[in-house]
């Protein structure tokens, strides 16, 4: 539930204090992870809290990787009008890589808020992008253009405000916020793009292909060229337990999938020469799912070569599954659970942070790096208690000694005797 749990990665000046709740006491951490001869570590890490998180802890905020006060307000997409004036909120980059706004509600206390003051509304990060909206107008064709009256308005304030926003439609408003100074935003920046940089390594590939209607047993050329169909597709890459996945949707409003393209081991990827007037930039996938007899090739067409070698080079991505890792018997048990169940382990050991939590591996890392916590303190308490039977037996054993015998140990150890002995 620490700063680093949160940012889930070490960083520069971390301490590590235990591997795997061996305390180092000394040893270097190499030394340590050669002698339990594992193939993955828990490591109990000790990390500087930020003003912001110390600021948290005083006023009972909830934390993440990022946290901070923001001005908040929501715009319109299609003319960027804002939704409601500028709201002060509490904003959290949580470890599952969502963003929580915590909107300031009207409390009968007016002293520091609490969370209780507050409601926490996620935001999926999925398909966002990050910007700095400029300060001065923007120059199109010839024309000075203004920036819309919120952002000038946040400016005029002296905040400093960044937008996200959502390409693909995902959200009907963009969100634009403000921080109190330069380095805040940059900060915020950074944090973002980390996240959404990582949103988009995972983020399906999707856009529009013209689809040669029907599909066909092993390749054959010289189709009909007029049996093109215009579809929308979706290509999610294949996670550890589970294919990638190759949809296709009458249009992109549509709800229900047209049909799936089967991914696997067996796929093959092939480049097509020019077939017709109609599908100039083509490529094929055949493939063979598991209730299909035999092999089937869809010819597909893009709009530009670069744009067919673009798909082709997703798809190849896409197959790469990545390598899982060996599991524990404790990683297993913890994973065989739901969601609901591990945020109540976790509010029954009392980590926070995590009430809203949606991604099961967050918080099963959070249940992990809290046993090796819990068994990193027994054994120092192990340990001091039997420092402490040691020191109250040489005490003890000292104290059956007589003055003259003391004051030749002391002579013996070169200790000069105090001038009351």
């Amino acid at each position: 539930g620490g700063p680093a749990n949160l940012a889930g990665q070490l960083r520069v000046k971390d301490k590590v204090l235990a591997v795997d709740g061996d305390a180092l006491g000394g040893r270097r951490v190499e030394e340590v992870m050669d002698e339990q001869k594992k193939a993955s570590y828990s490591l109990l890490v000790a990390r500087k809290k930020t003003p912001a998180q110390l600021l948290a802890d005083e006023q009972g905020l909830p934390v993440g990787k990022h946290q901070g006060w923001l001005l908040l307000c929501r715009t319109s997409r299609s003319d960027t009008a804002q939704l409601h004036p500028p709201l002060k909120a509490w904003v959290v980059l949580s470890a599952d890589d969502s963003l929580v706004v915590h909107e300031r509600k009207p409390s009968v206390s007016k002293e520091a808020p609490t969370t209780a003051a507050f409601v926490g509304k996620n935001i999926d990060l999925k398909g966002a992008s990050f910007k700095v909206p400029s300060k001065a107008p923007i120059r199109m064709s010839g024309v000075n253009v203004q920036q819309p009256a919120v952002i000038r308005d946040l400016y005029e304030r002296g905040a400093f405000p960044f937008r996200l926003t959502w390409p693909e439609g995902e959200y009907d408003y963009d969100y634009v916020f403000a921080s109190a100074s330069l380095s805040e935003r940059a900060a915020w920046e950074k944090a973002l793009a980390e996240v959404l940089a990582r949103l988009l390594k995972s983020a399906p590939t999707r856009g529009y292909l013209m689809k040669q209607k029907g599909r066909r047993n092993g390749v054959k050329f010289g189709i009909d060229g007029s049996r093109w169909s215009k579809r929308w597709f979706v290509l999610t890459p294949a996670s550890v337990g589970a294919d990638a996945r190759f949809v296709y949707f009458v249009s992109k409003e549509s709800k229900e999938p047209k049909g799936v393209v089967a991914l696997n081991e067996r796929t093959q990827i092939l480049r097509v020469a020019h077939l017709d007037s109609q599908a100039s930039s083509c490529f094929s996938v055949k493939s063979q799912g598991t209730d299909e007899l035999a092999p089937i090739t869809t010819f597909l067409s893009a709009t530009s070569d670069g744009e067919a070698e673009k798909w082709m080079a997703a798809l190849s991505a896409a197959l790469q599954r990545p390598t899982p890792k060996a599991l524990t018997k404790e990683e297993k048990a913890l994973l065989g659970k739901g969601v609901p169940e591990l945020r109540a382990l976790l509010q029954y050991l009392g980590v926070p942070g995590y009430d809203q939590a949606e991604d099961k591996g967050s918080l099963v890392r959070a249940v992990l790096d809290h046993r090796a916590k819990s068994k990193h303190l027994k054994k120092r308490a192990v340990m001091r208690t039997a420092e402490q039977a040691q020191l109250d037996g040489e005490r003890e054993r000292l104290g059956r000694r007589t003055v003259a015998e003391l004051r030749q140990l002391l002579h013996f150890l070169d200790v000069s005797s105090a001038p009351w002995a």
